[in-house]
């Protein structure tokens, strides 16, 4: 995997800034090969990447490309000690893990008090966020240490490192549990939720006295916890019980002051959760108000994890503006497609102009409609997405185009949709899909205007038909029928 052009332009303004510092430090030469390369990559990817143009540009006429590959694989390793320049002191977890290697590197020196002062700074930080895999670590190294410095007494460390691997050994065997339930989930794809034996396994051990013990003195233990209930309630679609969980959870993480710039994360993830919980048990309002908490939230900590939920923030105000003021449903998803942490995704590219031409159906504006899934259908990662999901994006062009009266044109797609997805369309979860496309034909080669009671009858008996609907229909395909025999029929 080429992952050099994708760390290039995950970097953000100060991550350049210090890079190029970085890089510029030790040689003041202008013409930089490895400068060049990096601004070159970030210039043309994805859409324009080219790597042999990227040679030529570097290397003109020459042949050899070895001088490229270790120029990529230089570029790629000074990233990353820049990164660990600039992060060395950002949270708490870069500073105990850096001091940790500074005590290591020591060691190896056998300059042992110096490995002593870095040792002991990333105890005392460990010990404080309640770290208790790198405590393990620490305290095994200081109880090395005491073979060399005598102050250091290593019973009192053994008997640190037994309580601490108590304490671990919970958060562990809590882990064991989350990471079964989180395999079931997504082998599912979040269709079905975890099988009963692991939420019988979850409750019971959630509900135990131990661990509601566990619960009260232990914040990593709560965040696990959190983790692991929220993972279980999503993939079974109970809302109303996540609804209430998370809620609750949230009042009690912030009563006791448990979200830092360490935990941001799992504040903006609980924050996400809440506005879709929220949004699916119908309480808009609500939802377009924790929307708004997300949204501050994500500004802080110089914007902290903003590219990740900038995306769900996003999707929070269309899903509910889409219930509320479909017309107003349309400014975020403008502001979306300009939002450079979006255009960086395909999925939420795809994602943005699938959804304005679903906005502008709704709002029977058909030919803005189309020029969004056109769009969609031109970007340059189309065909990364899921074979079912352009399945479907397909489907609904051609219900566009049939409102747009260009039977001509749907006559001729829908031969090379049923041969693109031909593997999609004989599966029998695609059978209603299956059938609609038949009844579209039909519908396209009908010349009058005026639905022709044959073809009436073929509308009502799809309607009715015991297949089952599937809730991947982009755009709703009863709907849309009677839609057509509103407009058509008489």
């Amino acid at each position: 995997m080429n992952i050099l052009p994708n760390i290039v332009v995950s970097l953000n303004k100060e991550e350049i800034r210090n890079f190029k510092l970085f890089i510029n430090r030790t040689n003041s030469n202008k013409n930089r090969k490895d400068e060049n390369l990096f601004d070159l990559i970030k210039n043309s990817y994805p859409d324009k990447y080219d790597e042999d143009k990227l040679f030529k540009k570097l290397y003109g006429d020459e042949n050899d490309k070895n001088s490229f590959y270790r120029l990529k694989n230089r570029l790629l390793e000074d990233i990353g000690i820049s990164l660990s320049q600039f992060y060395f002191n950002e949270t708490d977890l870069h500073y105990i893990l850096n001091h940790y290697l500074l005590c290591k590197s020591f060691s190896l020196k056998n300059e042992w008090q110096s490995a002593k002062f870095y040792i002991t700074k990333a105890e005392k930080k460990a010990e404080a966020i309640e770290n208790y895999q790198l405590l393990d670590l620490i305290y095994s190294e200081l109880i090395s240490l005491s073979h060399e410095i005598l102050e250091i007494n290593p019973d009192y460390y053994i008997k640190k490192r037994h309580l601490n691997r108590a304490k671990l050994a919970d958060i562990q065997e809590l882990d064991d549990i989350l990471a079964t339930i989180i395999y079931k989930v997504r082998k599912t794809q979040n269709f079905s939720g975890p099988d009963a034996q692991v939420s019988n396994l979850l409750k019971k051990y959630t509900d135990s006295e131990v661990t509601k013990n566990k619960i009260k003195t232990n914040k990593q233990f709560k965040f696990k916890l959190y983790e692991a209930l929220s993972r279980v309630l999503l993939s079974k679609k109970d809302y109303k019980a996540l609804e209430e969980y998370l809620l609750s959870t949230f009042v009690d993480f912030t009563k006791h002051n448990l979200f830092n710039k360490n935990t941001h994360d799992t504040n903006l993830q609980m924050l996400a959760y809440i506005t879709n919980a929220l949004f699916m048990n119908g309480k808009y309002a609500e939802s377009l108000k924790y929307a708004d908490k997300l949204r501050l939230e994500m500004l802080e900590y110089d914007k902290l994890h903003y590219d990740k939920y900038v995306f769900f923030y996003y999707n929070a105000l269309v899903n509910n503006y889409s219930k509320t003021d479909p017309i107003k449903a349309l400014e975020p998803l403008n502001e979306a497609k300009e939002n450079k942490a979006i255009t960086k995704h395909p999925f939420y590219v795809g994602y943005v102009y699938l959804n304005l031409g679903v906005t502008h159906y709704n709002l029977r504006e058909y030919k803005p409609a189309l020029k969004s899934f056109i769009k969609l259908y031109t970007n340059t990662h189309y065909n990364l997405l899921d074979e079912t999901f352009r399945f479907n994006i397909s489907i609904a062009e051609l219900i566009i185009r049939y409102l747009l009266d260009d039977k001509a044109y749907i006559i001729n797609r829908i031969g090379q949709v049923q041969k693109e997805f031909k593997n999609v369309i004989k599966q029998s979860l695609f059978q209603r899909d299956r059938e609609f496309i038949k009844l579209l034909l039909v519908m396209a080669n009908t010349e009058t205007k005026i639905i022709p009671v044959k073809l009436e009858k073929m509308m009502i008996d799809f309607k009715t038909a015991d297949h089952k609907k599937q809730a991947n229909e982009i755009l709703n395909y009863d709907e849309f029928l009677e839609l057509c025999y509103q407009e058509k029929g008489k």
